[in-house]
């Protein structure tokens, strides 16, 4: 692996690694990894093998820096990678992307206040209304939504696939509802981050938001997002949900320019599907598929009750939140 960061960082003109690359924790599928050369220090975010199999993944990465790029000149606070003409690096059989380190800091869903929600549902207010500058992508709007066979879902882990079994009438149930109305939510789509959990921003020690991690950058709804954003950022997603501090958040929104248009009922009951998304793609993980390390699988099994307890709070948030939005 020395071998190939060094290779990387001679491509790009930055100099020789004088330490050992250190790991840093925290993201959920790539491997990240702080590397100081005789230039400066860098963040290298070494790509998941897996991911990297799959269709147009490279081309997707490129796209999603060029968005950053954009927003980043429009006044966004970020961080984007390093590179002109080639933004994805192979080496070998392993991908790379090389970004400027920072020493401002993620903070958990624990230690969040209503001055972070603030700045946050500012952001993404002002996304939104780039949409329209941001390159095009070359994928098209989701317009049909299927169904997820949910039948075809088997796990040789016992502790998942008890989890599994027992909540699956409910989970049909929950994709039934996102199906009934993704047509009528899916009508209105912006390009935006798609991501804006703790995790993806970063705050210096003024506490200044920086927003990193751009690469699920694609179409979403405006308000299907401000929904998923704001319940993230208020506590939703550790059991914990705070009402001041989701109010506080959708009236930074509005107050930075954000518009509450869409039927809300349907918007509510499409924010299942991100949810079930991500369920299925780690019950899919702890199968071993789409794994790089053991490690992966351990943090799938977690993700997997971790996303069923969400779906259940959010189902019971589901009243209060139509009548704080209506």
């Amino acid at each position: 692996m020395a071998t190939k960061l060094q290779s990387l960082f001679d491509q790009l003109i930055l100099g020789k690694i004088v330490s050992q690359p250190e790991r840093v924790y925290g993201g959920l599928l790539h491997k990240m990894l702080r590397v100081e050369t005789e230039q400066g220090m860098y963040a290298v975010k070494q790509l998941n093998p897996t991911i990297m199999k799959r269709t147009h993944v490279v081309e997707h990465l490129v796209y999603s820096e060029l968005v950053a790029r954009a927003a980043v000149q429009n006044g966004i606070p970020g961080i984007t990678a390093i590179g002109e003409s080639e933004l994805v690096h192979q080496i070998g059989d392993a991908y790379f992307m090389i970004f400027p380190w920072s020493q401002a800091q993620t903070i958990s869903a624990e230690r969040v206040g209503v001055e972070h929600c603030v700045k946050v549902g500012k952001i993404l207010a002002d996304l939104h209304q780039l949409s329209s500058r941001f390159p095009l992508s070359v994928q098209e709007p989701q317009r049909d939504m299927e169904k997820i066979e949910w039948d075809s879902f088997l796990t040789d882990d016992e502790e998942c696939r008890n989890l599994f079994e027992s909540y699956l009438p409910q989970l049909k149930i929950w994709d039934e509802k996102a199906y009934l109305v993704s047509q009528k939510v899916q009508a209105d789509q912006v390009i935006s981050h798609r991501d804006l959990d703790c995790k993806n921003i970063l705050w210096d020690a003024d506490q200044n938001p920086i927003v990193i991690d751009w690469e699920s950058v694609g179409w979403v709804n405006p308000m299907s997002e401000l929904m998923e954003i704001a319940l993230y950022w208020s506590g939703a997603e550790i059991l914990e949900f705070d009402q001041v501090k989701f109010i506080s958040f959708v009236e930074s929104y509005l107050e930075a320019g954000g518009v509450l248009q869409g039927d809300l009922d349907a918007i509510l009951d499409f924010g299942y599907r991100n949810k079930l998304e991500w369920l299925v793609y780690n019950i899919k993980r702890c199968n071993g598929m789409e794994v790089a390390e053991e490690m992966e699988i351990e943090l799938a099994k977690h993700q997997v009750t971790e996303t069923i307890e969400g779906l259940q709070t959010y189902e019971r948030l589901i009243p209060l939140l139509g009548r704080l939005l209506s």
